[in-house]
């Protein structure tokens, strides 16, 4: 059977060495300590940065390579009512695992992430490749200054040359960029494949995996070229959070206190009465606070799934100050950072001019 497009290329990346000077791979070597068959990208526009297509093999680190002695007394699973796309969030990634192997189905997965998180998450990796039948992992240099049209461009040409077609479908594992990046990615790639978020940051879980919003930044703004393209479903799990660093947990607590402050007073009282480092080392309390913010997302954007009627704006409270801090800081400060301070500066304005 002659095959399809790209697929002579991942045949090669799967086994035999390129010959030299064919193709645009530039490297073909295995990593003997991981177990991977790794293949880096093309350099371009003479940046250091590179693509790399990854055929997930070998053992997998144990049943549950994410456990924590924080970890919940016992097991939860929850589904948020969200009519848009299903939100599963469980205790542990085994849990939802296999509601993942339904979703994909007879399609072949494609694993998109970070290059610095493939390194971080590699555990995760593992349980994934054991339970998906070994699927293709592809990563992409992350970071907010790299969330742009060229990046989306080096993901597909990477996604093209590992043989992703019709019956592909993209599995986001990482934070609000990953998603945005991947989910963007998936609606244009063949016209539209699906995708399913993974989120690994506690500001992804609540917010930046939920509603179909995807894109990427401009030199005029942040998220200015995108679509509504919604996930399968997002499948969140707490344990993805253990590798979190607090600055990245402390970030995502800015997103609750938005939907706190914009739509549930009593989320918000019951946040003021716990400190960042409580939340994170409760994993009960924890595990209420991710499903009712989320939830709460999920309500908005069930009313309002492509921002037609206004309703939700609402959920862009703290952004407006937010992301103009993100661009002028050339994104050194954080999307949750820069979020938090336009609340703050939101909240004084309100007061001042007699609304609160």
């Amino acid at each position: 059977m002659r095959p399809g497009p790209g697929q002579g290329h991942f045949r090669r990346l799967r086994g035999r060495r390129p010959e030299p000077g064919h193709g645009r791979q530039t490297a073909d070597h295995d990593d003997h300590r991981s177990g991977l068959h790794r293949v880096a990208g093309p350099l371009h526009d003479g940046h250091h940065l590179r693509e790399d297509v990854t055929s997930l093999r070998g053992p997998v680190f144990g049943r549950d390579p994410l456990s924590s002695p924080s970890a919940l007394s016992q097991e939860r699973f929850s589904r948020i009512p969200c009519t848009l796309h299903p939100v599963f969030l469980s205790t542990r990634l085994a849990t939802t695992l296999p509601q993942l192997q339904r979703l994909i189905g007879g399609r072949r997965p494609f694993l998109c992430t970070e290059a610095k998180l493939a390194k971080t998450l590699e555990p995760v990796l593992r349980q994934l490749s054991h339970s998906l039948g070994h699927p293709t992992l592809v990563t992409f240099v992350g970071g907010e200054r790299s969330k742009n049209r060229a990046t989306k461009e080096r993901l597909e040409d990477s996604l093209l040359r590992a043989g992703a077609g019709r019956d592909a479908v993209l599995v986001a594992l990482g934070g609000g960029l990953v998603s945005d990046i991947a989910g963007f990615t998936a609606g244009t790639l063949m016209r539209g494949v699906p995708y399913i978020n993974l989120p690994t940051t506690l500001l992804a879980l609540v917010d930046a995996s939920i509603g179909g919003k995807t894109g990427v930044n401009t030199p005029a703004g942040k998220n200015l070229v995108g679509l509504f393209h919604p996930p399968l479903a997002v499948l969140g799990a707490l344990d993805l959070l253990n590798t979190l660093p607090r600055s990245e947990f402390r970030s995502g607590l800015a997103e609750c206190l938005k939907h706190g402050a914009g739509l549930d007073a009593g989320l918000l009282a019951w946040m003021a009465e716990r400190s960042p480092e409580g939340l994170r080392r409760n994993r009960e309390e924890l595990f209420h606070l991710v499903t009712t913010s989320s939830a709460l997302k999920c309500r908005i954007v069930d009313e309002d799934p492509a921002e037609r009627t206004g309703r939700r704006n609402i959920l862009n409270l703290g952004h407006t100050l937010g992301h103009a801090i993100e661009l002028l800081s050339g994104y050194r400060v954080s999307h949750g950072s820069a979020v938090a301070a336009g609340l703050c500066w939101e909240g004084a304005c309100a007061v001042v001019q007699g609304y609160l």
